[in-house]
């Protein structure tokens, strides 16, 4: 074991030398082994705001990813208009290709890298701020 990585109440993950293959996790005091890669999410290099106008037409949340991404953050600045998201540019704000439904002034956050792309559509013209972390 090369050290420990989290250390609370609720239990302790280790790590190996790779510094991401998790080896144990201890639960309530009973050892469980567990296999996988354990990524971690949140602040380590950088973080980027952006701000954006979401129309009629789909675009790229935000254009350009931050660089070695692994959480994002999209706050609906509107007070009237949803914007919906979507992984692909195909995105509508109905029918068989609705996106996920970010209500005004509202927030969609999820863990996930800069080789995934996300796409925004409106209504309307609608005010978005995006927080990236890497």
């Amino acid at each position: 074991m090369a050290g420990t990585l989290i250390s609370n109440d609720s239990g302790t993950i280790t790590k190996d030398d790779n510094n991401k293959k998790a080896q144990r996790v201890i639960i309530s005091n009973q050892p469980v082994d567990i296999e996988g890669t354990l990524t971690f999410s949140g602040l380590s290099i950088g973080m980027e705001v952006t701000k954006l106008t979401v129309s009629t037409t789909a675009i790229a949340l935000p254009t350009t990813a931050l660089a070695q991404r692994n959480s994002i953050i999209i706050f609906n600045e509107d007070t009237t208009n949803s914007i919906y998201i979507d992984d692909n540019n195909s995105v509508t704000t109905s029918g068989a290709n609705e996106g996920w439904e970010i209500l005004p002034r509202s927030s969609f956050s999820v863990d996930i890298t800069d080789s995934i792309s996300l796409y925004g559509i409106a209504d309307a013209a609608t005010a978005v701020k995006i927080l990236e972390l890497a």
